[in-house]
């Protein structure tokens, strides 16, 4: 009897210690190998990339939306290819401006279940600050907002590039909103998606857009920018490229990027896709203010005149025209400078604006790159 109740304690004892080992060490394995199963469900987003996942992909957007933000150390996931899974990590940031507290991460697989363990890349407390002090900014620049829509995006495009300048470091921060709203300093995601932040808050509907362009050594590299619709069109821009690092270390807001067709985007960007037609070209920047020509001829010389007379009587000193071939492009600077023919359009500017201009001093700056002539102008008492 003795024997036989000794045996039974010796076994019950190493069951009890095995079994607390196991919690111990091991809790959450413990807790997941003793679920069956885990229960995953679809979110109801209409974000542009959200859309087009398959039906495993929506599962893992969903749950990595809803449980990034709060920082879990753990984050239940349905079965999925590493492929499928990547892909997921990838547009969920294109799709969500604020989803950029996590830099990959490790992925688990515990009997038939997954788990996706993030690696952040801040405190929840540094982000929650960081978050806090973005949509105080956001909301500050949005209280300028134009009420007309074209106007609101071209105010947002120029907000950040005067208040933005292009660096790329390799520092975590410059990849996402944080560059641009607190530290000034970002490259081109981080231009593009706090262009989306901007775009999204004030209910203009936008896409993160990833593809190739050519830097300015002739160099092809990934880069990445915005389709924005405007008045039920689809268009593009590209801030980043529109605020270009200057040679004089001036700070310069272009909008030759501004509201392009895709057309006009591809001659410089590519290995894109999009599910919208981008071709109303008449929305580009420079169509909208009747300073892109098919020629130069006398029509083109009055439409000048009339953007000096406009720029002068708004208190401005330059204004740009584009010419949509090279030949016309080349033609206009021969004309105007070799010529000579700018000291009349500057007369007549002068002669139909409520500021005297000054007819016979002009500086000018060709930019056989974008087909691009920018005037500086004089105006006087």
């Amino acid at each position: 009897m003795k024997k036989f109740t000794k045996v039974i304690l010796s076994v019950l004892f190493t069951c009890v210690l095995a079994f607390a080992l196991l919690f111990f060490f091991a809790p959450e394995t413990f807790e997941k190998i003793s679920a069956p199963t885990l229960t995953f469900e679809a979110g109801n987003y209409t974000d542009y990339y959200y859309v087009r996942l398959n039906d495993n992909e929506k599962l893992a957007y969903t749950a990595l939306k809803q449980k990034l933000p709060k920082f879990s150390e753990k984050i239940p996931i349905p079965e999925i290819s590493s492929n499928e899974f990547n892909n997921v990590l990838n547009v969920l940031s294109y799709d969500d401006p604020y989803l950029f507290m996590s830099d990959g991460g490790t992925i688990l697989t515990v009997g038939k279940l997954k788990y996706y363990e993030p690696a952040y890349k801040l405190t929840k407390q540094e982000y929650d600050s960081s978050l806090e002090q973005i949509n105080l900014i956001a909301d500050e620049i949005l209280k300028k907002l134009p009420r007309d829509e074209y106007e609101a995006q071209l105010y947002l495009h120029d907000y950040i590039i005067n208040n933005c300048t292009y660096s790329d470091t390799d520092s975590n921060e410059e990849s996402n909103i944080i560059g641009v709203f607190l530290n000034k300093k970002a490259k081109c995601s981080g231009y593009a998606s706090a262009f989306k932040l901007l775009l999204d808050k004030a209910g203009i509907e936008s896409v993160l857009i990833t593809g190739k362009a050519a830097d300015s050594d002739g160099n092809i590299q990934s880069h990445m920018w915005n389709a924005v619709k405007i008045k039920d069109s689809w268009v593009y821009t590209d801030t980043t490229w529109d605020d270009p690092v200057s040679d004089d270390g001036k700070e310069y807001c272009r909008r030759i990027y501004f509201s392009m067709s895709e057309d006009m985007l591809r001659r410089t960007h590519g290995e894109f896709e999009f599910d919208f037609e981008a071709k109303d070209a008449s929305l580009y920047y420079y169509n909208v203010i009747n300073a892109y020509y098919n020629n130069y001829n006398s029509d083109t010389k009055n439409a000048v005149a009339r953007l000096i007379a406009a720029a002068a009587a708004a208190g401005e000193d330059s204004v740009q025209f584009m010419f949509v071939s090279k030949s016309a492009y080349n033609t206009a600077v021969d004309r105007l400078f070799e010529g000579e023919e700018i000291y009349g359009i500057l007369e007549s500017a002068d002669r139909n604006s409520a500021k005297h201009i000054e007819t016979n001093s002009v500086r000018y700056s060709p930019e056989e790159e974008h087909n691009l002539i920018t005037l500086i102008f004089q105006t006087k008492d």
